[in-house]
């Protein structure tokens, strides 16, 4: 009998295991100490939200162990209305825009299994957790993977049971509920937006080696540094390449301005790309990096500006118009998002990171070592920090040996230099 599917209430599953065990209720009743009428009316289905210490003492008196029980228990959470299972991740609210090879590469890692902690790293506001809801979905959608989601920032975006059985790792409770919950089948976890002191790794290390099929997705401006981690940095979406004729379907394919025109439209919703506008539209994507946080508050000002008009205020100061949230969610400004990051450095990383944002070209390893007078390989190590941080990002798509600071970023540390004089 499969305890997971919605034809079988609790109900009829408690009274099939005790008629398999040759019980009546009033024999259950002893053996358990729950009451015979509370037995009858789980039965019967009068009672729809069985207490977890009467379901426990119910699977005692029945002798329930291993997989079966947990069953039994996941049956008893669904007709509370505690738990869907196989469990979905949250709906995502668009679709995603230019994160194809990012999801695919994610996807492999986790649904082998042969990767079973797996860290979005990167700056706040470059997509981690849609690219991580995407996983999930995809995860979910194929297989039936169980999807449990801890959005330690954003508790209204997910189900209070979700966010309750996978916050056992961030409470003082034990993960032995979570981990009789799951057992050895394949199933996700998601830490969304937890800083590793905001995770137990000891819980999370021992759940992993007790739930054999479990994978850990997690989204965090830096890494747990967890044994076995597997760190995925997320760079900002491309953009369009400086010095080149806009051919507008070309143009049109590029990350970044598939997702500032479809932000547009938003506000704008006759919005075209022509050749027009194509120029500036392509300098505002350069100027914002691509970061998508960044463009979308961008778009927003297109209620009031024409394309050009923006580009001339975004390059003059981005954070004039950008620095301040744009919503009244109480969401930080792309201001803090960026201060966030740049002040989270530890002091080698920024003394390196003060150094780069005065270049305003592309540079490699070697020329950044030359450029500060750090060492090569201390200096690699430290770029690669910063690659991960989210504050650095390859220069081009196509070279992985070149790198450049974000031109915000640049921006940013060009104000706060400013501000000391």
């Amino acid at each position: 009998m499969d305890g997971h599917s919605p034809k079988n209430t609790f109900g009829s599953l408690l009274r099939a295991h005790r008629i398999r065990q040759g019980a009546t209720q009033r024999q259950l009743a002893d053996l358990s100490t729950v009451s015979v009428r509370a037995i009858r009316d789980l039965e019967l289905g009068r009672a729809h939200r069985p207490r977890r210490d009467t379901v426990r003492l119910i699977a005692d008196g029945l002798g329930l162990s291993g997989r079966v029980r947990t069953e039994f228990e996941l049956a008893a959470r669904n007709a509370a209305g505690d738990l869907e299972w196989p469990a979905p991740p949250p709906a995502p609210l668009d679709s995603l825009v230019g994160r194809e090879s990012e999801v695919a590469v994610l996807h492999e890692l986790l649904a082998s299994g042969d990767q079973r902690m797996v860290t979005i790293a990167g700056l706040s506001g470059v997509g981690k957790t849609r690219i991580a809801l995407e996983v999930a979905g995809v995860l979910h959608g194929t297989s039936r993977m169980p999807v449990l989601w801890y959005a330690a920032n954003r508790p209204a975006t997910v189900s209070r049971t979700q966010a309750a059985v996978a916050g056992l790792l961030t409470s003082g409770s034990s993960a032995d509920e979570l981990s009789s919950l799951l057992g050895s089948q394949p199933a996700l976890l998601v830490l969304d937006g937890c800083e590793p002191e905001q995770v137990s790794l000891d819980r999370l290390t021992t759940l992993l080696g007790e739930c054999r099929g479990l994978r850990v997705l997690s989204t965090a401006r830096e890494p747990f540094d967890a044994p076995g981690e597997r760190i995925f940095p997320l760079a900002p979406l491309a953009v369009p390449k400086p010095g080149r004729a806009h051919d507008l379907a070309e143009l049109a394919a590029v990350p970044s301005l598939r997702l500032l025109t479809r932000a547009i439209r938003q506000v704008h919703p006759r919005f075209e790309l022509t050749l027009a506008n194509a120029g500036a539209l392509a300098a505002l994507c350069r100027r914002l990096d691509g970061v998508p946080v960044a463009l979308e508050a961008a778009a927003s000002w297109f209620l009031v500006y024409e394309p050009e008009v923006l580009l001339e205020h975004v390059t003059a100061d981005p954070f004039d118009l950008l620095g301040r949230p744009v919503t009244g969610d109480g969401a930080p400004g792309l201001r803090e998002l960026l201060g966030r990051a740049v002040d989270s450095l530890d002091a080698a990383e920024s003394s390196l990171l003060g150094r780069l944002a005065a270049v305003d070209s592309g540079w490699s390893i070697g020329e950044a070592a030359e450029l500060t007078g750090v060492p090569p390989a201390s200096c690699a190590q430290l770029v690669r920090r910063l690659l991960v941080r989210g504050v650095v990002r390859p220069a081009d798509g196509a070279d992985r040996v070149r790198f450049r600071t974000l031109d915000l970023v640049r921006s940013l540390c060009f104000q706060r230099e400013l501000s000391k004089v």
